[in-house]
C-alpha cells in the first residue's frame, strides 16, 4: 500500500484552492496538517488535512484523494463566504469558527438532538458540493465512478447490529453521497429513504440548507427516537465531518463512541456480497462492478476459484503461509517469529521522526522506482485506463481554465507489458552487537526507506531479521506494504541473546522466496560480525545461489572483509560489499543500489 506525505504536495494543493476560489486564495485559507488518518475538515477559514493518505494502494489514487478532499473543503469555504457576505471579514477577525456560527444561527431551535441536525447538514452540503464538482470536472467524475464509489461501497460498515436509527442514517448517507446502497433497504424504510434523499437533492445553494435540513430532521423525529445519542459513522472518502460542537454547547456532533475508525471493511457482511474486482494479481485497484455485466464478480466467482484451487495442491500450499512456516521451521531448525505491530505513542512518534528525517531519500527513491517500474512494464496514455494521473489532470484543468482551451483529456495510464518482475528479500542481522554504533537504527532506516520506496511498485518484497536461530518475519512476499509493516520495522528488535548463525534463517527465507514465480530473485543480507558457524553459512549461500536466488552480503566493519571474501569465494566477489562502522548511514543507499543493479538489470 502506498502512503502519500501531504506536505510533499502542498504546492499542488494550493493551486487547487486558487483554482476553486481565486488566485491567491491559498494564502487567505491556509492548509493545516493534522495527524495521519484524521478526517478532512474546515472551520470556514483553515483547511485541515491528514498528514498522510494511504486509503488506496495506487499512489496516484492517494494523491487524487487528497486533491479531492482539498477541493471539497475549499468549496465549503466558498459557500460560507457567500452565506455570511459582508460580515465575513469581521467574523474572521474575531477568529470565529464559521461552521459553528452557521449551525447556531440555523439549528438552535432543533433542541432534541443538535448532533443529528449537524450531521444531516453535513450530508446535505456534501451531496451538493460533490455533485457540482463532478459536473464541472470530467476527471473527478471518472475518479468517483471508477475508484471512489466502488471502494466506498465495499468499505462502508454493515447495518447489521446497528440501531434502527443508525442503520437508516448509514443507508441515507450511502444513497445520498454514493447513489446506491451496499445492503438491501428494509421494505418499511424504502419510501422514507427515497423521500429524504429527494429532499436532500433540492438544496442547490447554502441559503436553502436550513429549510431542507429542518424538513429532514423532522422526518427523523417523526419516525425514530432521536433523543438517543447517535453514533459517529465514518465519513465518505474526500469529505469531512463539519458537524462540530460549539463552545456554548448549543450545537453538537455525533458521539465518538460507536463506529468511527473502528469500522472494518465488510464487517458482518455475507460471504456472497459483491466486492470490487482487483484489476490484476496482487493489486488493490478497483473498478466499477457494473462496468461489464457479463463478467463474474463477487462471492460466486471467489467460491469457484476456491473450488478450482482444491485441484492445485502446490498453489494452495503457496497461499497457506502458516503451513510453509511450520515446514521451514522443521526442515531448517529455525524458529519463525512473526513481528507484531505496536501502535503505542512511543513507536508512532518514532515513525513520524523517521518519516520526516528520511522524507528526501524516500521521495528520491520512489521516483527512481516509478521509472524502473514503467521501464519494464510500459505505460499507455488514453482517455480511459487503470489509473488517473493526478499531475497531468490538475495541470490540464488549470490551463484550460486560464486559456479556455480544453486539453487532450489523456489523463489515464495503463500497463501494457510485463517484461520483468523481480522478487527480493532483505535479511538483517539483529544480534546484540548491532545495538552498538547505531547499526540497528541504520538497519531499521534501510528497511523503512526501501519498504516505503518499493511501495510504489507491486513487486513482492520480503523483510526479515535474524538472531541466533530465530527468524523475525516483518513482511512476507505476499503481504502488502502499509502502515502496519512500517510500524513493525520501527519496532523491530531481538528477543534473544544468541549469536550470528546465518545458515538456518537464510535457508528458511530461501524456501519462501523460491516459491515466488517472479524473476530475478535476490536476497540482501546485512550483518556486522563473523558467523559462528561459517562453514554452514558458506554452504547455505551456495545453496540459494545454485537455486537462482542471488545472495548479496552487506558486511559492516572493514575488519570483517576477510570473512566476506571467505563466504562468497564460490559465488564471486561481486556478491559482497563492505561498509565501515563510521559510515553505517550508507546502509539504506547500499540496499537500494543492490536492488536497483541486480534486481532490475540481471
Amino acid at each position: 500500500m502506498s502512503t502519500i506525505n501531504t506536505n510533499k504536495i502542498i504546492g499542488k494543493l494550493e493551486k487547487i484552492i486558487d483554482f476553486r476560489i481565486r488566485r491567491g486564495a491559498s494564502k487567505e485559507y491556509p492548509i493545516v496538517l493534522k495527524e495521519a488518518h484524521s478526517c478532512p475538515a474546515t472551520d470556514g477559514t483553515y483547511i485541515f488535512l491528514p498528514r498522510t493518505e494511504s486509503d488506496f494502494n495506487s499512489e496516484r489514487d492517494n494523491e487524487l484523494s487528497i486533491a479531492n478532499s482539498t477541493a471539497h473543503e475549499t468549496d465549503h469555504i466558498r459557500e460560507i463566504d457567500i452565506y455570511f457576505g459582508d460580515e465575513i471579514n469581521s467574523l474572521r477577525e474575531k477568529k470565529t469558527n464559521l461552521v459553528e456560527e452557521f449551525h447556531e444561527r440555523n439549528y438552535i431551535e432543533l433542541k432534541e438532538n443538535p448532533a443529528l441536525a449537524g450531521w444531516i447538514d453535513n450530508i446535505v452540503k456534501d451531496r451538493r458540493i460533490d455533485a457540482e464538482r463532478r459536473k464541472q470536472l470530467p476527471g473527478i467524475k471518472r475518479h468517483y465512478k471508477e475508484t471512489l464509489i466502488p471502494t466506498a461501497l465495499y468499505l462502508r460498515p454493515s447495518i447489521k447490529g446497528m440501531s434502527e436509527l443508525d442503520a437508516f442514517r448509514e443507508q441515507y448517507l450511502q444513497k445520498s453521497l454514493i447513489g446506491e446502497v451496499a445492503e438491501p433497504i428494509k421494505e418499511k424504510y424504502k419510501e422514507l429513504i427515497d423521500k429524504v434523499v429527494f429532499i436532500t437533492s433540492t438544496s442547490d445553494y447554502i441559503n436553502k440548507d436550513k429549510e431542507v435540513v429542518t424538513d429532514i430532521y423532522n422526518i427523523f423525529k417523526e419516525n425514530f427516537d432521536i433523543t438517543q445519542p447517535i453514533s459517529r459513522l465514518p465519513s465518505l472518502f474526500g469529505t469531512g465531518n463539519h458537524s462540530q460542537p460549539s463552545s456554548n454547547g448549543k450545537s453538537g456532533r455525533p458521539s465518538q463512541k460507536g463506529y468511527g475508525k473502528e469500522v472494518k471493511p465488510r464487517e458482518n457482511r455475507g460471504k456472497d456480497d459483491k466486492k470490487p474486482k482487483k484489476l490484476g494479481p496482487g493489486k488493490e485497484k478497483y473498478y466499477n462492478p457494473n462496468e461489464n455485466k457479463n463478467e463474474e464478480c463477487g462471492g460466486d466467482k471467489d467460491k469457484k476459484e476456491d473450488e478450482e484451487g482444491k485441484d492445485k495442491p502446490h498453489e494452495k500450499e503457496n497461499t497457506d503461509r502458516t503451513s510453509l512456516y511450520k515446514k521451514a521451521q522443521k526442515e531448517y531448525d529455525v524458529k519463525i517469529k512473526i513481528v507484531k505491530p505496536d501502535f503505542s505513542d512511543d513507536i508512532l512518534q518514532t515513525e513520524i521522526l523517521f518519516r520526516d528525517k528520511y522524507a528526501g531519500e524516500i521521495e528520491s527513491m520512489k521516483k527512481i522506482f516509478r521509472k524502473l517500474h514503467l521501464k519494464h512494464y510500459g505505460e499507455k496514455r488514453d482517455f480511459q485506463g487503470q489509473e488517473l494521473d493526478y499531475s497531468d489532470y490538475m495541470q490540464s484543468e488549470l490551463e484550460s481554465k486560464v486559456t479556455g482551451i480544453r486539453g487532450n483529456d489523456k489523463y489515464f495510464s495503463a500497463e501494457i507489458q510485463n517484461q520483468q518482475r523481480p522478487a527480493w528479500a532483505v535479511l538483517a542481522d539483529i544480534t546484540p552487537s548491532t545495538e552498538q554504533y547505531g547499526i540497528l537504527d541504520q538497519i531499521r532506516a534501510g528497511l523503512f526507506i526501501n519498504g516505503e520506496s518499493l511501495g510504489v511498485t507491486d513487486w513482492p518484497i520480503g523483510l526479515f531479521g535474524f538472531s541466533s536461530n530465530n527468524l523475525y518475519l516483518i513482511k512476507d512476499f505476499t503481504d502488502k506494504y502499509g502502515p502496519e509493516i512500517s510500524n513493525k520495522i520501527i519496532k523491530l528488535k531481538r528477543e534473544d541473546t544468541g549469536g550470528t548463525y546465518l545458515a538456518p534463517p537464510l535457508r528458511a527465507v530461501g524456501s519462501l522466496l523460491r516459491r515466488q514465480k517472479e524473476h530475478p530473485k535476490g536476497i540482501t543480507i546485512i550483518t556486522d560480525g563473523e558467523d559462528q558457524n561459517i562453514g554452514e553459512a558458506k554452504k547455505a549461500l551456495k545453496e540459494v545461489y545454485d537455486k537462482k536466488m542471488y545472495p548479496f552480503l552487506i558486511v559492516i566493519g572493514e575488519e570483517f572483509e576477510k570473512y566476506a571474501k571467505q563466504l562468497t569465494e564460490e559465488i564471486g566477489p561481486e556478491h559482497y560489499s563492505i561498509i565501515s562502522r563510521d559510515k553505517v548511514y550508507e546502509i539504506p543507499g547500499e540496499m537500494f543500489r543492490l536492488f536497483k543493479t541486480f534486481g532490475i538489470a540481471r
